[in-house]
């Protein structure tokens, strides 16, 4: 999954915009932008995101941050990194 995202992510600003694209309509959003680090490598950055998410907790309706974000970057993977995200759900 991290291996697979858009080229464009690799600059802070990139990967702002990716993380809330994924979570536009979420309250939070903007707690969650504040908190996250995603200066770094690729794979660190991504490594940061899912263990910052996972720790999150809930954000709307009952659902984890995780759960919101990767139900959106699915469209930005391979169809193996797809179909590990559906199976997760």
């Amino acid at each position: 999954m991290c291996a697979s995202a858009p080229a464009g992510s690799r600059s802070i600003a990139d990967r702002q915009r990716l993380i809330a694209g994924a979570l536009e309509g979420v309250p939070q959003a903007d707690i969650i932008l504040a908190r996250l680090d995603l200066d770094g490598s690729p794979m660190g950055v991504c490594v940061e995101v899912v263990r910052f998410l996972s720790q999150f907790g809930r954000v709307v309706y009952d659902r984890e941050a995780l759960a919101v974000f990767l139900s959106k970057i699915q469209n930005f993977t391979g169809d193996e990194d797809k179909d590990f995200i559906v199976e997760l759900f």
